[in-house]
């Protein structure tokens, strides 16, 4: 069996391993750290009758809700998920670290109704938080409180929707909504 590991500029580290007709090789932008969003794979290669045939996977260290991380490192030469609990939160593929919070992350890039988002900050509109503003789009009836970035500062803004707002996004009016909702404000009901 033959091990090979590189240190790339980029401090990503790859590594190799060929043993008989078996080649693996496993790739991590950011190794195991949760408070890094990194991107990482894994290819597997096998020498079969004259001909090498491979497989891949990869992927992103993602937030599977605003406390879970599923974390993607190399371990052994293979691709590792860990799921992690984020104490602090988890924005945008990594844990929150408080003391690190100098910008305004929205993990929906800006005023994205029909998508979730959830804000981190250090600064709410005037107020500043010693520990940062931490929040996601919730919806009130039919009302969307969404939140997006202004500079380093997060903002909201309330926004009707009109097929429905479930789960902290708005649903996507159907072609019947918008028919009926035609006729209300047509007759005077909307």
């Amino acid at each position: 069996m033959f091990l090979l590991s590189i240190f790339i500029m980029t401090s990503s580290l790859v590594s190799a391993e060929i043993n008989g007709n078996t080649t693996t090789e496993c790739g991590s932008e950011d190794g195991k750290n949760y408070y890094v969003k990194g991107g990482h794979w894994e290819e597997r290669c096998d020498y079969e009758n004259g001909e090498w045939i491979c497989s891949a996977a990869d992927g992103w260290d993602i937030c599977e809700t605003d406390k879970i991380l599923d974390e993607g490192y190399c371990e052994n030469n293979k691709l590792v998920g860990e799921k992690v609990t984020c104490i602090n939160g988890c924005v945008d593929g990594a844990c929150v670290n408080f003391t690190t919070i100098l910008t305004c992350i929205d993990s929906d890039n800006g005023k994205d109704y029909y998508m979730k988002g959830q804000i981190l900050a250090p600064c709410y509109g005037d107020v500043c938080y010693g520990e940062g503003f931490n929040d996601s789009d919730y919806c009130l009836n039919d009302y969307l409180t969404e939140y997006y970035c202004i500079g380093n500062d997060a903002n909201s803004i309330r926004y009707n929707c009109i097929g429905g707002c479930v789960e902290g996004q708005c649903i996507k009016e159907s072609f019947i909504q918008k028919i009926l909702n035609w006729f209300k404000r047509l007759f005077g009901y909307d």
